[in-house]
């Protein structure tokens, strides 16, 4: 029977701890099967910060930056509706406050196993790390920096940075990352094989790997560049119009900025 509960931050649901006047806390206890854990955030502002644990529980934490007549608007938690439905959590903007507003972060803690499927469209950043499952994330104003991929990859924004950082690419799965005016930085294992697809319309390429190239009929397409990682295998699309595409060994010194 399925659990589900709104929450419209309002009412204590489960747990509920107030730390500071910029930053609330909510807790929400998990308790089905691990292959239905994802958490699911759509919402017109807000950064969003993601990280794995290893407790069966998800962490909730609205902080709040905002300085100066921004801070007149209301709480943080008045611009969000939170739901539960067994062990996944969504989170939405509230429909009447689609402005601009700066300073608002979502900060989520969740198993290492959950799938995440994130988006922002004035959220200045997107950050995620140790969660093993797949990851779906797309901005708009947004810099995405994801850390210990080892699950399917989806990345999409229109301008910011991306930095995504593999432990491994995942057999048999294709990932695919996208940005219309900023760099993609991409790092892997130095032992990687994979398939590279991309295309780079005003921009420029880098690689620190020696690039082979595919002849495998099945994987050409004559809008993309096809090259190899040492033997081929897991595919891995990058597509970008105005900025750098950066192929680089974890070997080398990551700065994570």
């Amino acid at each position: 029977m399925k659990n589900r509960i709104i929450l419209l931050i309002a009412a204590g649901l489960l747990f509920y701890n107030y730390t500071s006047a910029q930053t609330k806390s909510y807790v929400f206890e998990l308790n089905g099967p691990e292959k239905d854990q994802t958490l699911k955030i759509d919402v017109y502002n807000a950064a969003i910060k993601v990280s794995g644990h290893k407790e069966n529980k998800v962490k909730l934490t609205f902080i709040d930056e905002r300085k100066g007549k921004a801070k007149d608007i209301g709480g943080i938690e008045f611009y969000y509706t939170v739901f539960k439905e067994d062990n996944s959590i969504t989170i939405l903007n509230r429909d009447s406050h689609k402005r601009r507003i700066k300073g608002l972060v979502l900060e989520v803690k969740v198993p290492e196993a959950f799938s995440l499927d994130l988006a922002t469209y004035f959220g200045p950043q997107i950050e995620i790390a140790n969660v093993n499952g797949k990851i779906k994330t797309k901005g708009y104003f947004t810099n995405i920096t994801i850390s210990d991929i080892q699950n399917q990859l989806n990345v999409e924004t229109s301008k910011g940075k991306v930095k995504t950082i593999f432990n491994t690419l995942p057999d048999f799965e294709s990932n695919h990352i996208e940005n219309y005016d900023g760099d993609i930085e991409i790092y892997l294992p130095h032992n990687t094989d994979a398939t590279l697809l991309m295309d780079n319309h005003f921009g420029n390429y880098y690689s620190d790997f020696d690039l082979g190239i595919n002849l495998n009929k099945n994987t050409q397409n004559h809008n993309l560049i096809s090259r190899k990682i040492n033997n081929g295998g897991s595919e891995l699309r990058l597509i970008n119009y105005f900025g750098k595409i950066s192929i680089l060994s974890k070997n080398n010194k990551i700065i994570l900025k």
